[in-house]
């Protein structure tokens, strides 16, 4: 077919080459004694059903209802056929596969659900394994892939169902919020789960779920005995994990699942009616339009310096952190099941103009005007006043005062009008650019202006969140310093 012509293809000269499909690749298992490791693994796959077995405590699925989770793993650096202890028409799901490293080898771990009436047909693999002439195609027994590569069968427990990454993340004695992974995203298994779980356990679920082909998620507020009686009762668990390691979870779902957590959230709030504590958001307005926020701020506490601004958000920063003033950490709020106590308001004052800047030099004379015109309209509110805007051009390199940190000085003193406030000013980001700057950058990185006033309480940042990774570490330790924010002799964590 060389130097043939068809239209706008042009075939060169061909080669043949044997076909090989995607995948195919060296395999690697050990080299097995077939009678002597049939006769383990079948004494291994038998102990599974043997429900007068004095099973270790720990154990949490000895036999289940309708069937067994069996926990299969390779020797380390062998291969496992993993898609073979599968058969979906027979009710055989392969629910997860975890891995760990054993002196620089591999060791992989499969969890398997098997039907009680099912056990027959992986019993059948073993046997022709052991019995059946070898496989003229490859000259090595029948399902030798799949039972050469298994070196253990074990009773799934609870560590089955978490990645080892997150097995320190397993809850104790104390009830945490935890993500149960179902192994089919039907009514039917949402159902059955709800029914053990709720009916059954009596435990705390969120009504919301998130679905996904072959999975389901649902938020259960348990501790280990309650997982291990879960995994007892149900059928149809694939993984679990710890809830506070998803924030995603309410970021990625529809906006109408979003909006039912938030109803659920607002379902639960106990907003003080007659409470005479507020906090004065000076920022770039606030959309309290919001679902969650419009119980706590009213639209006649929406203000701006300049009568000729919109008194919404349209850079989003002041929303947010109206968010975090009004709920603190909205996530635990929204996977929480008690009532939530507020006991203040929120009052939006804004100082960013929708459109261009301010002037420098008029910073502390506009922080000082409209917290005066606030306290003028309503004189009677005890005030916390709280503002996460800095001036990183604008700063006084050794900590001197500027017209606008002297203007909040003397604001704050009551030398004006005799009232003393309290006025909480955040730090400033601090822009680290190499890891290896942390932390000597937080101190030699100056609070940006006006955070070097006196009077006010000048705060930075640190977190308690970590990611459980044992492959990476982190940069700031758990509860230290945030990298991004900047340290002085005034400001606290």
């Amino acid at each position: 077919m060389a130097n043939e012509r068809f239209g706008h293809f042009y075939i060169d000269a061909v080669e043949s080459h044997k076909y090989k499909g995607k995948g195919q690749g060296v395999s690697n298992y050990p080299l097995r004694n077939r009678e002597t490791h049939s006769e383990k693994l079948l004494k291994q796959f038998d102990h599974l059903w043997n429900e007068d077995s004095e099973a270790d405590k720990t154990v949490v699925s000895a036999v289940t209802r309708d069937g067994v989770y069996v926990e299969f793993h390779n020797a380390p650096g062998y291969d496992l056929k993993f898609e073979s202890l599968e058969s979906r028409r027979d009710g055989i799901r392969l629910l997860n596969i975890r891995e760990k490293k054993v002196n620089d080898k591999v060791e992989k771990f499969a969890t398997v659900f098997i039907p009680k009436d099912k056990r027959h047909v992986f019993l059948k693999k073993i046997e022709s394994y052991m019995n059946e002439e070898k496989d003229t195609s490859n000259g090595r027994p029948k399902n030798a892939s799949l039972i050469d590569g298994i070196e253990d069968i074990n009773h799934a427990i609870l560590e089955s169902f978490w990645s080892i990454n997150e097995i320190k993340w397993i809850p104790n004695t104390v009830k945490v919020w935890c993500e149960i992974w179902l192994s089919s995203e039907t009514e039917t298994v949402y159902d059955n789960f709800i029914f053990v779980a709720k009916t059954l356990l009596g435990l705390e679920i969120k009504d919301n779920s998130i679905v996904f082909p072959e999975r389901r998620v649902v938020l259960v507020n348990a501790d280990r005995e309650a997982l291990q009686n879960i995994l007892s009762l149900c059928n149809d668990i694939a993984e679990m994990r710890r809830a506070s390691e998803a924030i995603s979870f309410f970021i990625d779902i529809e906006n109408s699942e979003q909006i039912e957590w938030a109803t659920d959230l607002l379902d639960r709030l106990e907003i003080s009616e007659d409470t005479n504590v507020y906090i004065s958001i000076l920022d770039t307005g606030v959309n309290n339009g919001h679902l969650l926020l419009n119980p706590v701020l009213r639209d006649e506490d929406c203000k701006s310096f300049d009568l000729s601004w919109t008194s919404s958000d349209i850079a989003g920063h002041g929303t947010n952190m109206s968010g975090v003033v009004a709920y603190g950490d909205l996530k635990e709020a929204l996977i929480g099941f008690d009532k939530i106590k507020i006991n203040h308001r929120l009052e939006s004052l804004k100082i960013i103009p929708d459109k261009g800047q301010n002037p420098p030099e008029l910073y502390g004379d506009i922080t000082g005007q409209i917290i005066s015109n606030a306290i003028i309209d309503n004189p009677n509110r005890q005030r916390i006043i709280c503002m996460a805007v800095t001036a990183p051009n604008y700063q006084s390199e050794d900590g001197r005062p500027s017209s606008w940190s002297a203007s909040i000085d003397e604001l704050t003193s009551g030398y004006i009008d005799d009232i003393k406030k309290l006025f909480v000013i955040s730090a400033g980001n601090n822009d680290i650019s190499n890891e290896a700057e942390y932390p000597d950058s937080n101190y030699t990185s100056i609070v940006q202006n006006p955070g070097q006033s006196w009077n006010a309480l000048t705060v930075g940042a640190y977190t308690d969140l970590h990611a459980p990774y044992d492959n990476y570490k982190p940069l700031a330790p758990k509860g230290g310093l945030s990298p991004f924010r900047s340290q002085f002799h005034n400001s606290i964590c």
